[in-house]
């Protein structure tokens, strides 16, 4: 037998139980609870100037719309997941559309909210008036590493369903 020939019969990856593993439903779900975490840890921060250092402030993604919507869709990813591993090929396929379209909402909020800093934090005006130090008060506003971690959830999730789409799962 030729070495190609020995490739193309190569066994699949097997779980413990010998189920085959299902690489889409793994990334389309992963990816979800992925954004899901990001919007967790938090999406801005701003921080102020103290007589002895800096104060930090993080918000998480849940203040604003972006990071709300960005959590439902990661849930929705996570129920797309999920109904690629059920038998019925029509629901595949309907798991497999939702996931592409719920894989790039995910990662379309993500990336609003990383525009919107100003807009969530905006400036404390008691804040701004009593530290001095300009219009802002010293304020400095800029993006957490939720965020970051929410798009990379959406770019997995967005893979994992165009893997499903493309019926290369198994």
């Amino acid at each position: 037998m030729s070495d190609a020939a020995s490739v193309d019969q190569a066994p699949a990856p097997r779980r413990a139980g010998g189920a085959k593993l299902h690489y889409p439903a793994i990334g389309l779900a992963g990816g979800g609870a992925i954004a899901i975490m990001g919007v967790a840890l938090g999406w801005w921060q701003y921080s102020f100037p103290l007589e002895n250092g800096v104060a930090t402030v993080v918000l998480k993604g849940t203040d604003d719309w972006t990071g709300v919507l960005c959590m439902l869709f990661g849930f929705l990813a996570i129920f797309a997941g999920i109904a690629l591993l059920v038998e019925d090929t029509q629901m595949r396929t309907i798991g497999a559309a939702l996931g592409v379209a719920v894989g790039l909402l995910v990662l379309v909020t993500g990336v609003v909210g990383l525009f919107r800093a100003d807009a969530v934090v905006g400036i404390p005006q008691p804040l701004g008036s009593t530290l001095g130090g300009g219009e802002d008060g010293g304020l400095i506003n800029d993006v957490a590493i939720g965020v970051y971690v929410s798009i990379l959830g959406g770019v997995i999730a967005t893979a994992g369903a165009a893997l499903a789409s493309r019926g290369k799962s198994s």
